[in-house]
């Protein structure tokens, strides 16, 4: 357990990963923070080499170990844990990251889906759909990107070239994240539980474990660590490890 309130920027989270130094970045609605296991330092707009902006939407950790940050008007960069203040791209609120190749980045705001060329900053518009508001977006091993709507239970799922290949609706009122499982299949979390999908929009069988846990409850998050884990929240319940089929189930 982490110690968080009159410590943390800000109490709500919005995302969080480990840098290859081994720090733990938490992005908030007011700030970053640098947690080392035991203390924090916090990041503002304004701080030394500043952040574009302080709420701090999204994060992800490219080929080379730099975290690049999504914030409420743009994109920031940190290299070594210092902002790089030759990066500021200014296209507005950025609510997910996901590095592409050594080279590209995916980057998603609002209603459209680009890719961003690392070095030279440029976006290239790759998808967009004037009636979804993007959430997060997962880009499975085999090349498929899996979005979700922000205002709606639906995930829209890219081939390789971004052609749009499938549109699932799912039986819950929102879905707040997307990982893949193994294999092009992808676990969902939903605020109607969590649901196990092929590329193809079929349902499939969870653990007995994990359709226990999570039947009919509101899954807040998953995340993937880096020896292949899963970990879940469930609002009222807490947070759960799994492995990739769901199996060895850790409070």
């Amino acid at each position: 357990k982490w110690p968080v309130m009159n410590e943390l920027s800000n109490n709500t989270v919005n995302c969080m990963l480990e840098s290859d130094d081994g720090y733990i970045w938490i992005g908030t609605r007011q700030g970053l923070n640098r947690f080392n296991g035991s203390s924090y330092k916090v990041y503002y707009q304004g701080y030394s080499l500043s952040l574009a902006n302080d709420y701090i939407a999204a994060m992800c950790k490219d080929t080379d170990g730099r975290i690049w940050l999504g914030t409420s008007i743009g994109i920031s960069l940190l290299r070594n844990g210092v902002v790089d203040p030759s990066v500021d791209v200014r296209y507005g609120t950025v609510s997910s990251i996901a590095s592409y190749d050594g080279d590209r980045l995916l980057v998603m705001i609002r209603n459209s889906l680009y890719l961003m060329d690392k070095k030279t900053l440029a976006m290239s518009l790759i998808w967009q759909d004037d009636s979804v508001v993007i959430g997060k977006v997962c880009l499975t091993d085999d090349g498929h990107v899996w979005i979700y709507d922000q205002l709606a239970p639906v995930i829209y799922i890219l081939d390789d070239g971004f052609a749009l290949v499938d549109i699932i609706e799912l039986p819950c009122r929102g879905v707040n994240s997307v990982i893949e499982a193994d294999g092009g299949q992808c676990f969902v979390s939903t605020d109607n539980g969590l649901y196990l999908l092929d590329r193809s929009g079929r349902r499939l069988d969870l653990s007995d474990d994990l359709k226990k846990i999570t039947r009919g409850e509101n899954v807040l998050f998953l995340t993937q660590n880096g020896s292949g884990s899963r970990c879940m929240g469930i609002r009222g319940k807490g947070i759960f490890v799994f492995d990739a089929y769901g199996d060895d189930i850790r409070s």
